[in-house]
């Protein structure tokens, strides 16, 4: 980032820099990276105008990370201008990933600042940002994640603003002095309700609100299961929030009095977040809440600064789990289906809270109950997300397997008691065989 001139006329400044997406992305050269925020801080107008450079620029590589806008730039070929490397799939991205035609960068969220900063900085960075305030502040919102430290590396920062991305307190602010141009695009952010819950999640949930505490802090991962186990939660009391990603779980649980983070041990009376994604309710919770500090994922991911939350209880989805206890969250074999992201983080850092806790949670089966979810050994290619060292509480809706310091055969017994009963005499069979009971 270029250091701020003082004092200048904001507005003047603003208005000098105001321009269209395609005047904008005319400063990336070729062979630059260029990054931009998770989910819904990706701006799409700059995204959509970079497909003015075919022709003009070449070797350039775009980094993100949940993708969820259908955008043009996902289809581009194998051997076109611009590679799409991601490194937490969305829905768009997929087929581009699975056809060859974009790469995966595996690694855990909160690692990504220092990779920047060590291996791969980036030159140019896009920001959905809140309109400016009278002293020249932008505000990232909803997405401080690791696009703002890439920001403070990069050579041009340019930023889209949108008069409906909330403007939050915590480490978000870029000013208009370290911007290389504005564009405005003031469309509504696009809103992701929590999934109903099934009966399974209503199980699931239910053996692990018993393991929570009065005055514990919570992360919640990405999925419909966390969410889930959330609203079960209503009845506690002094409840906190430290968690890499909010949703409306978060609203809910505030309005019925369970959070208040009187009890947090780490920024008390403080939700601590590093993205979001949710509904209008949500946004409009976050918008300048003081209640609220959205963070970069270098701190919020950061499992020693999670550990300093006594009580952390992190909550995460999981794929498939093997009977010594590896877990695969992202893959479906060796077909990459979403990232890393920050399970490996939150496990790690509930483990090293005073009275942490670590929940994997799954359905037992997949495809109508014609595939178990525990299975003797993972498929070749499949990743494993969750070393079996690591690994605390796994839970299905048969109950809720402690793991954390077990030997493999107490692993089997254990994880084969939570499978679906319709595949446990194949997993006894299966681990008689390999010597693990």
């Amino acid at each position: 980032m270029r250091r701020r001139r003082m004092p200048v006329n904001y507005r003047e400044e603003y208005q000098r820099k105001l321009t269209t997406p395609e005047e904008a992305v005319k400063c990336i050269q070729s062979g630059d990276i260029i990054m931009v925020p998770l989910g819904f801080g990706q701006p799409p107008a700059l995204l959509q105008a970079i497909m003015s450079l075919r022709g003009k620029v070449n070797n350039l590589t775009l980094f993100h990370g949940l993708g969820l806008y259908p955008l043009e730039a996902y289809k581009v070929s194998k051997d076109d201008f611009l590679l799409i490397d991601t490194g937490y799939l969305g829905g768009p991205e997929r087929p581009g990933l699975h056809e060859g035609r974009h790469t995966f960068s595996p690694f855990r969220l909160g690692d990504v600042p220092r990779i920047l900063k060590l291996i791969k900085p980036p030159q140019v960075t896009m920001h959905v940002v809140s309109p400016m305030d009278e002293h020249g502040f932008f505000s990232c919102g909803i997405n401080p994640d690791y696009s703002l430290p890439a920001a403070r590396l990069a050579r041009n920062i340019l930023v889209e603003v949108n008069q409906h991305m909330p403007r939050t307190w915590g480490d978000t602010m870029i000013h208009i002095s370290e911007v290389t141009a504005i564009v405005e695009n003031h469309r509504p952010l696009p809103e992701v309700p929590l999934a109903p819950p099934t009966k399974e999640d209503e199980l699931i949930a239910q053996y692990i609100v018993e393991h929570v505490p009065d005055g514990a802090t919570m992360q919640f991962g990405i999925g419909g299961l966390p969410g889930a186990v959330g609203r079960h939660l209503r009845d506690k009391k002094d409840l906190g929030i430290h968690s890499e990603m909010l949703t409306d779980i978060i609203v809910e649980l505030y309005e019925a009095g369970a959070v208040t983070c009187k009890k947090k041990t780490y920024k008390p009376n403080r939700i601590v977040g590093t993205f979001a994604v949710g509904t209008k309710k949500l946004y409009n919770f976050l918008h300048d809440n003081p209640m609220v500090e959205m963070l970069t994922c270098d701190v919020v991911n950061d499992p020693y600064i999670i550990a300093q939350n006594d009580n952390l209880i992190s909550i995460n989805g999981a794929m498939q789990i093997d009977l010594t206890g590896q877990v695969n969250s992202e893959s479906l074999g060796p077909l990459q289906y979403t990232g890393t992201g920050g399970q490996v983080d939150f496990v790690r850092g509930a483990w090293l809270s005073n009275g942490g806790k670590s929940f994997l949670t799954l359905y037992s089966t997949a495809k109508n109950g014609t595939v178990s979810r525990i299975v003797p050994k993972l498929e070749p290619g499949t990743t494993v997300t969750t070393l079996r060292t690591d690994v605390m509480y796994v839970v299905t809706e048969y109950g809720a397997a402690l793991l954390k310091g077990q030997n493999l055969r107490e692993r089997a017994k254990r994880l084969i008691a939570i499978a679906h009963p319709d595949y446990r005499d194949w997993l006894t069979f299966e681990a008689k065989a390999m010597n693990l009971i």
